[in-house]
């Protein structure tokens, strides 16, 4: 006589964190790396590309900036954090990880030493 087993697993797990980055502040959209810092507290240097040559006191001049540059910088958030090592945007992030198992077993004794059984299993993962 065939025997049969069926099994199921379901998982739901839903995370939340807080991702911090570095975007560029009001001065700095305006070309003024003046005051800007890496993590470790050094001044930046920004470079002219057509010379090669760092800015005078770190100031892009604004016929410098293309009307291309400001209109993709409107796309990119403002700081809304003054946290600590050079990170200056906070944004909370959420992740969900939903799985289900479905496992199906049919097997069979054909002596008492014999068996014969075909499984089939699957998994969704979203």
């Amino acid at each position: 006589m065939p025997r049969f087993f069926l099994g199921y697993q379901s998982t739901r797990d839903n995370d939340a964190m807080t991702e911090s980055g570095r975007v560029l502040d009001l001065e700095e959209r305006r070309g003024d790396f003046s005051q800007t810092v890496d993590t470790s507290g050094k001044p930046v240097e920004i470079f002219r590309p057509s010379i090669g040559r760092p800015y005078p006191g770190n100031v892009i001049p604004p016929n410098d900036i293309s009307p291309q540059a400001t209109a993709l910088l409107d796309l990119y958030p403002l700081p809304n954090s003054s946290g600590g090592k050079g990170y200056n945007y906070q944004k909370p992030v959420s992740s969900a990880t939903h799985q289900d198992a479905l496992q199906l077993r049919r097997f069979r004794f054909i002596e008492v030493q014999t068996r014969a059984s075909v499984s089939s299993a699957g998994i969704n993962r979203s």
